[in-house]
């Protein structure tokens, strides 16, 4: 029998708030495995999804805007 395990990382970019937030929150979580799984498993199910959230660059705009 060959390897019937797939692995999925998740990085965090721990220095911005937001992801920094979203780790310590999946931290708490013994099994961080089946955690993520049953996030997937309600999302698949159509189950209640997580608030939009917006999504603001790690980063200044016009700073960025200076190297192109």
């Amino acid at each position: 029998m060959g390897k019937d395990i797939k692995t999925k990382g998740v990085s965090f970019n721990v220095v911005d708030p937001y992801q920094r937030r979203l780790y310590e929150h999946a931290a708490r979580h013994t099994n961080f495995s089946a955690y993520v799984k049953s996030l997937i498993q309600r999302d698949m199910e159509g189950g209640q999804s997580a608030p939009s959230v917006e999504m603001k660059p790690s980063f200044d705009v016009k700073t960025a805007s200076e190297f192109v």
